[in-house]
């Protein structure tokens, strides 16, 4: 009997390990193949024991803290040039620099969009965020009715309405600045041009006065600023979700991701009923986008994604290149006289 016991524990043993091997054969090849496809295109060095596999994830958690993964980012294009492949347990990204590669990559060869970096922005943490929107939709011919959409919002007879909006939201900020310019008081103006540009965007696309500006926090600042931060340590981490001293990091980013959304559609909802019961309400991007949506009824989660993501992709972008105008009028103020 034992030693029939034994004979079954050793098939056992080297059934496991031939089936182990075999896999991991399966996968060495399955990444050298691939790998092998992107060879001639430069990529930043990999370290680690098991970088084979891993790829650049050492350096994304080396740089987590330092210079995030924006920064990381901008490393590699200044020492690799302007397209680059970094890849990370199988999966493999081409990063493109400059506006006439981007427009080749996106629009005239319609590449294959990494669909891994995408849904880390759309459905971060198996939650969903930026879900369908314009910015994370990789079909194109679910895309395109959507952009359509849109376009009757972005017509020059309409964005030119809004200009009251920013300038009386630049003004307050103004204001809030001579008050502190005292010649000694230090202001860091990013945190600042993000309030602005969320103030102007609440107002113009969505009709309502969000006042972060004047305060100090803010709650649907905050909820973004949360969200934003829940997706850069998921870029830099893909393992996040599995490690025990994140599990209140991740819980606390759901909570506010779960509270953006159900502000979202509170919103929504009140400017649907309001548009069928024929009250007033704004000629905002919102109302014109409600007024030609195409379909029968609203999938409102969908109505919710492109909400959200003008709030998050309107109002980084916005606060990040006047960020960048004002830090080059600061080192060049000469060349803007």
């Amino acid at each position: 009997m034992n030693i029939k016991k034994n004979i079954g524990l050793y098939e056992i043993a080297v059934l496991l390990f031939g089936t182990s091997s075999s896999f991991l054969i399966y996968l060495s090849l399955k990444q050298y193949l691939k790998l092998r496809r992107y060879r001639h295109i430069p990529h930043p060095k990999t370290y680690g024991l098991f970088r084979f596999f891993t790829g650049n994830l050492h350096e994304l958690q080396a740089y987590k803290d330092d210079i995030g993964f924006s920064g990381l980012t901008l490393n590699w294009f200044k020492d690799l040039g302007p397209v680059f492949k970094a890849y990370f347990f199988g999966e493999i990204i081409v990063s493109v620099n400059g506006p006439e590669a981007v427009k080749k990559v996106l629009i005239d060869l319609d590449l294959h969009k990494n669909e891994i970096t995408y849904k880390m922005m759309a459905f971060p943490f198996n939650e969903r965020a930026l879900g369908n929107g314009l910015v994370t939709e990789i079909d194109k011919e679910k895309w395109k009715p959507s952009r359509a959409l849109f376009n009757h919002a972005f017509q020059r007879n309409i964005l030119k309405t809004f200009f009251d909006e920013f300038n009386e939201k630049s003004n307050l900020l103004m204001e809030k600045l001579r008050g502190k310019a005292d010649g000694k008081t230090l202001v860091t103006m990013f945190p600042e041009l993000n309030k602005l540009a969320l103030d102007i965007i609440s107002s113009v696309a969505f009709g309502f006065n969000n006042d972060s500006i004047n305060q100090s926090e803010n709650y649907l600042n905050k909820l973004i600023i949360n969200l934003l931060q829940g997706i850069n340590e998921l870029l830099m981490d893909p393992l996040i979700q599995l490690k025990p001293n994140k599990f209140k990091m991740v819980n606390e980013f759901k909570k506010s991701l779960r509270e953006l959304r159900e502000f979202s559609r509170e919103h929504i909802n009140k400017r649907i009923r309001d548009l069928e019961n024929k009250e007033h309400v704004p000629n905002d991007i919102l109302t014109i986008i409600i007024k030609n949506y195409g379909g029968d009824t609203f999938d409102l989660d969908e109505l919710i994604d492109q909400f959200l993501t003008f709030f998050i992709a309107g109002q980084e972008t916005t606060a990040n290149s006047l960020a960048f105008a004002i830090l080059e009028l600061g080192r060049n103020p000469e060349a803007f006289l």
